[in-house]
């Protein structure tokens, strides 16, 4: 067993047997002894001897399962001998199956020979063994009386569909709205559990609460807690020994102690894998694995956790000096040691690696006493770790993008601040125009008002027809105004077709490219650059053709407009009423210049829009600006 055990670097393992732990004394027996044992050389028995033993006790409880067999649960007990040693009576004496036999040897063989008392005692201890049970009941009122004994056993339950409770009903159906002695006493069975023998992945999600349409208060409040699954080779054979079905190794991450195990009752998310690889495996030449100190100050082993590793004491008890010990055997010329460190003989430290290379001299970190609080304290030096780390992170670019990043957004910045000034002469220029124009409320008061006396002037004209007149004037003036904007749109849109679509200095990001890829990023680049200059241009001059087109209809119906009897009409009344045509012409200025602060206001609204627009694309907030001011 052993020499698997090696061979698999097995950490511990739990010895099963029914009723009784006399196969792990045994074991113990033999590890206790394996220093006069030839079949290992002296590495190897030290590390056998590290190896963490668990008495694994098998018990068969009813009710059985649908395959017929009984539901196995295991107690595995703290290999404590203070604590083996009262099991005996606290636990075998303390229970019996329905017919009051303890399941001690006595109450076994008792039972062996119930049917046939011709037997032998060896004989009916194994008739016995394969036809004991318990009921749940005595387990659970044994473990709540017991409190000494509940804290040093975690009880598992199998979950197989053979042996286990999962037998008896899919788990999943506990959580339907069904009620019955056999759901209770599953339930009972689940909440008795501290853990479940399964390497399934199915047990594992749901056990843990993370199966879909199952959380974890619900795991809870039907099973008492959630429980972390844990998984060995249950070898019968020599040839299974160490070799689980499909690989499913457990990894316990704790110490190799009985609380270390307990620890995943606490944490089972965390502290379980069940896997075929190590989780979280380092290299051996990464870590240390012990430190070996012989003088007459100290003379110990220290084991070290390949993670993460606190040294805990009072003021001057050692914390700082062991640490100068490691890093001072590790590397001589390393700073920070003090002189009673070097004054130590060498010879009397040991290093050993993962890897077990001794005394190896390999690149470490090492942080003396009041170190961070120096590099806190300084600036140039606290820049300087951060660029080291950073540096060390190389092979994933992350300089370089930052780089990229800051090059990216500057130019960004640049360009929009330049944008911002020119927008905001524009927004002043507006301003300024839209100040000369008037007041908007007083043109409206005054175009209202004018509106009213040449209403009054022609009291004694025939109303229809001047009415009339009066809607062809706006229609007219409507038509004129957009001519104006067309005329302006189309000025704006002939300088915008002969635009460089492309920012020039854009092309020089690609020197940073390396000679195998810039003139084929180039190529790509001046095919979509000629291709969309040619897109763009000849889609303005479509939409010139079309402004033209717009022009020509809105100049015809001005002219049609004009040519109409009531029109000239119109005009005749105005040549020869003087007072009309002076408020008329008012009125056209007035309307003019109202429709002028509206186009001015609108564009200038239009503006701010699209200034909004530049800092939205920014990846972070580099000015804060108060649009309002503009």
């Amino acid at each position: 067993m052993f020499q698997k055990a090696l061979e698999k670097e097995i950490k511990a393992i739990g010895i099963t047997d029914y009723f009784d732990i006399s196969n792990f004394k045994k074991v113990i027996d033999f590890v206790n002894n394996i220093d006069s044992c030839d079949a290992f050389n002296n590495d190897e028995k030290e590390i056998i001897k590290n190896i963490f033993i668990l008495p694994n006790i098998e018990l068969r409880i009813l009710p059985s399962t649908n395959k017929g067999s009984l539901i196995n649960i295991h107690c595995i007990f703290n290999p404590n001998s203070n604590f083996l040693e009262q099991l005996e009576n606290d636990f075998f004496g303390s229970l019996e199956d329905s017919n009051g036999n303890k399941m001690n040897r006595a109450g076994i063989i008792a039972l062996g020979k119930s049917n046939n008392n011709s037997l032998d005692n060896e004989a009916a201890y194994k008739k016995g063994i394969k036809e004991f049970h318990l009921e749940t009941s005595q387990l659970i009122k044994l473990f709540k009386n017991k409190s000494s004994l509940k804290e040093n056993t975690i009880i598992t339950v199998s979950n197989s569909n053979q042996d286990g409770a999962s037998a008896c009903q899919k788990h999943y159906k506990l959580f339907e709205n069904e009620t019955g002695s056999l759901e209770a006493v599953i339930r009972n069975i689940y909440t008795l559990a501290d853990a479940i023998f399964s390497g399934n992945p199915k047990d594992k999600t749901f056990f843990l609460g993370e199966k879909s349409g199952c959380n974890e208060q619900s795991v809870i409040n039907d099973c008492g807690s959630l429980k972390p699954c844990i998984h060995g080779s249950d070898a019968h054979c020599e040839d299974q020994l160490f070799n689980p079905n499909k690989n499913r190794f457990c990894w316990i991450k704790a110490d190799l102690t009985f609380e270390g195990l307990k620890q995943i009752l606490c944490e089972p998310k965390d502290r379980v894998k069940i896997q075929q690889n190590k989780p979280e495996e380092k290299t051996g030449y990464h870590v240390i694995k012990s430190i070996k100190i012989k003088n007459n100050i100290c003379n110990q082993t220290i084991p070290l956790n390949n993670n993460l590793n606190v040294i805990i004491g009072g003021r001057s008890t050692g914390k700082s000096t062991l640490l100068q010990l490691i890093a001072y055997k590790i590397n001589p010329n390393i700073s920070g040691v003090g002189q009673f460190i070097k004054d130590i003989s060498q010879n009397s430290i040991e290093i050993i690696w993962q890897d077990e290379e001794k005394n190896k001299d390999r690149d470490i970190e090492f942080f003396p006493q009041n170190h961070m609080y120096e590099f806190a304290r300084e600036k140039d030096k606290k820049n300087e770790l951060i660029q080291t780390i950073v540096n060390e992170k190389e092979q994933e670019n992350m300089i370089k993008d930052y780089h990229k990043f800051c090059d990216s957004n500057k130019s960004t910045l640049r360009t929009n601040i330049d944008d911002l000034f020119k927008l905001q002469t524009i927004i002043n220029e507006l301003n300024l125009t839209l100040k000369e124009k008037g007041d908007k409320n007083g043109l409206e008061k005054e175009i209202k008002s004018l509106q009213n006396k040449i209403k009054n002037t022609h009291q004694n004209q025939n109303q229809n027809d001047l009415n009339e007149f009066e809607v062809l004037k706006k229609e007219i003036l409507k038509l004129q105004l957009s001519l104006k904007k067309l005329e302006k749109d189309k000025n704006e849109i002939s300088i915008l077709k002969n635009e460089n679509l492309f920012d020039s200095s854009f092309t020089y990001k690609f020197n940073q490219l390396s000679d195998l890829n810039t003139e084929g990023i180039q190529d790509i680049f001046d095919v979509i650059k000629q291709r969309t200059t040619k897109e763009w241009q000849d889609k303005l001059s479509n939409k010139l053709e079309k402004i033209d087109q717009y022009l020509e209809e809105h100049n015809n119906n001005i002219q049609q407009k004009k040519e109409t009897e009531i029109f000239k009409k119109g005009m005749q009344y105005l040549e020869e009423n003087k007072q009309y045509k002076e408020f008329n012409d008012r009125l056209k200025i007035e309307n003019n210049k109202l429709e002028e602060i509206i186009c001015i206001q609108n564009e200038i609204n239009k503006i701010k829009a699209s200034y909004i627009g530049f800092w939205g694309g920014l990846r972070y907030p580099a000015i804060e600006l108060d649009i309002n001011k503009f």
